[in-house]
């Protein structure tokens, strides 16, 4: 890979104001974005490297791990752990070494391996519902999955006072980004019908999808309400995982343009982290920034105040 995909890559991932704002609180969202990211590496390597079953098993237990820290994850969980299942079922089926009986024990076998980590959900389900019935998951909105979850999540990711004026304009971005992605996949099953299982681009595309939908069916059937801003968190490296592994297709080839392309939509990310960071507070929490210092003074001017 090009040392301009693997450094704007690692801009994309991590300069983000939004995202590194939960790394410096202590709050579950740094955690559980922290283990997803080595959830989807394991997903990488067992997907798209072809590794063994263990590379599977290890990234549905770093997401039930995440899962103690932020319980929102259980869509994300129950999605990988379904694909890792019918695609080492697939791969299970076409080995022309092993007979029908055996096939259908590895694959049962292996199921119940990657299933393991699901024994987490029998502290966490329990908990979900209480909160449920206390009605303490209502945080949410009820306009609709783009407007609720993409649109807020587009508004905390271009917080800056600069680039935040762009945040309809990035809109178009991310249908653009959708778009590219289900186009590629299309010409890539075209050209070969097995990339279904071994693409991780198609991977991260159809996750992205089915937590689309999980949502959508959370609100209509559940009334649960969709996922606005920091709620939304985990949306930003799908969406960021999809923006690398376009241009690492694209890059394959000799045509500078998608090079440009991505340079460009780096240094945006760059310039974005530029206009945004600070070390005093934070987006969700600015009022918040200045707590201690008014305890202070109110302390050291309480006579002056009665």
């Amino acid at each position: 890979h090009s040392r301009l995909l693997i450094i704007g890559s690692f801009i994309i991932l991590n300069m983000n104001p939004f995202l590194l704002d939960f790394f410096s609180l202590a709050r579950g969202y740094g955690i559980s974005i922290g283990l997803m990211m080595g959830s989807l590496y394991y997903a990488y390597k067992f997907i798209e490297q072809k590794d063994s079953i263990k590379s599977a098993f290890i990234s549905v237990l770093l997401t039930s791990i995440a899962i103690l820290a932020y319980f929102s994850l259980l869509n994300y969980l129950l999605i990988i752990a379904s694909i890792f299942i019918i695609i080492n079922s697939l791969r299970i089926i076409e080995k022309t070494d092993t007979d029908k009986r055996n096939k259908i024990r590895s694959i049962v076998f292996n199921s119940m391996f990657i299933l393991l980590p699901f024994i987490v959900l029998l502290f966490v389900i329990p908990i979900i519902i209480n909160l449920k019935k206390a009605n303490a998951i209502s945080f949410g909105g009820a306009n609709g999955f783009w407007q609720d979850t993409v649109f807020t999540l587009i508004s905390k990711i271009l917080y800056g006072d600069h680039f935040h004026v762009l945040k309809n304009i990035f809109q178009f971005f991310v249908i653009a980004i959708l778009l590219a992605s289900l186009i590629i996949i299309i010409y890539k099953f075209k050209e070969n019908k097995s990339i279904l299982k071994n693409s991780f681009l198609i991977f991260v595309f159809t996750v992205t999808i089915l937590s689309f939908a999980a949502n959508y069916l959370q609100y209509e059937l559940l009334d649960i309400l969709f996922p606005r801003g920091r709620y939304a968190l985990t949306y930003y490296l799908l969406f960021s995982l999809l923006i690398i592994f376009i241009f690492d297709y694209l890059s394959s080839n000799s045509n500078r343009i998608y090079k440009r392309i991505f340079l460009a939509i780096s240094l945006f990310f760059t310039l974005n982290f530029v206009d945004a960071i600070n070390f005093h507070f934070t987006n969700d929490w600015k009022m918040e920034a200045d707590t201690k210092n008014i305890i202070k003074y109110l302390i050291k001017n309480k006579k002056e105040i009665k």
